[in-house]
């Protein structure tokens, strides 16, 4: 995972599929090198995102999506904190 705030359009790069925009809260932006089909664990308490692998996320049932659309790509972030 690499996390940059040096690009303000990551779009050239974006549409070349070298970089995949994940934007976890309005505050920040988080640019993913690893381009596969993968999902994250978000740590709270430092912002760093740990991949996690496609496999290991097991999803049941999508809603419908709006006519005219199909679905692209599920993203799931699994936000972690403190254990009490």
């Amino acid at each position: 995972m690499a996390i940059c705030d040096l690009a303000p359009d990551p779009g050239p790069i974006q549409s070349g599929r070298m970089i995949r925009v994940l934007a976890v809260e309005s505050a920040k932006t988080y640019f993913d090198t690893n381009v596969s089909d993968h999902h994250h664990f978000l740590v709270a308490e430092t912002g760093e995102l740990v991949d996690i692998p496609a496999h290991d996320i097991a999803l049941g049932r999508l809603p419908e999506p709006p006519p005219g659309t199909a679905i692209e790509r599920v993203d799931v972030i699994v936000r972690l904190g403190k254990r009490n």
